[in-house]
């Protein structure tokens, strides 16, 4: 089969590994098949740019960001969640660790600034 023009070249190169990933490994169970179908999808989210993230600036590495509890945005390759690679989150420094609420201890790959909060949620007399 040729590949459909509304698919694009990267997608439809994913799907060939997918399939190829499967019969390398003899498999013929369809939920070890669905299971590597959602791996590339999860993978490709995962690479994807956020772009209301993308318009705040560059992520910066880890080693950069501040580590005195302040709460900033972290990119967490294999944050224990659904799809998201992305959280808030701080560096403990009594425990020497990153931490994310709803997610515990992390391992950050990189940060970035949290955003400005909405100008309502500043006059409501929130701090910036």
């Amino acid at each position: 089969m040729s590949k459909p023009e509304d698919i694009p070249e990267d997608v439809w190169e994913a799907g060939r590994r997918v399939i190829n990933s499967g019969r390398a490994l003899g498999s013929t169970d369809p939920n070890r098949w669905a299971e590597l179908v959602a791996r590339a999808i999860l993978a490709d989210r995962a690479s994807r740019p956020i772009p209301a993230l993308e318009a705040m600036g560059e992520w910066q590495d880890i080693e950069t960001a501040p580590k005195d509890w302040s709460d900033i945005l972290l990119h967490v390759p294999n944050l224990k969640s659904d799809f998201r690679t992305v959280c808030e989150g701080y560096f403990d420094r009594e425990d020497m660790e990153w931490r994310a609420p709803g997610f515990g201890v992390v391992a950050p790959a990189a940060w970035r600034p949290l955003p400005t909060p909405p100008i309502a949620t500043l006059q409501q007399g929130a701090k910036p």
